[in-house]
């Protein structure tokens, strides 16, 4: 079955889904603050970008040159 959410969503200890219209709920079953910015570098695609990132810096991975 497939869910649709309006928004985001974070994924919890890799089981649970709790969407960004409930991001209260992250930091009660995490102890942390849900920050979209933060949770963003947890993602496989961001390891991905990273390390095929020849510019050295994340907000811009254009190459200069």
């Amino acid at each position: 079955m497939v869910k649709l959410y309006d928004g985001g969503a974070y994924l919890v200890n890799g089981t649970e889904i709790v969407p960004e219209a409930e991001a209260a709920k992250v930091e009660a079953l995490t102890g942390k603050k849900a920050e979209k910015s933060e949770a963003r570098k947890g993602t496989m695609a961001y390891g991905i970008m990273e390390a095929h990132n020849t510019s050295g810096n994340m907000e811009s991975t254009a190459e200069s040159g």
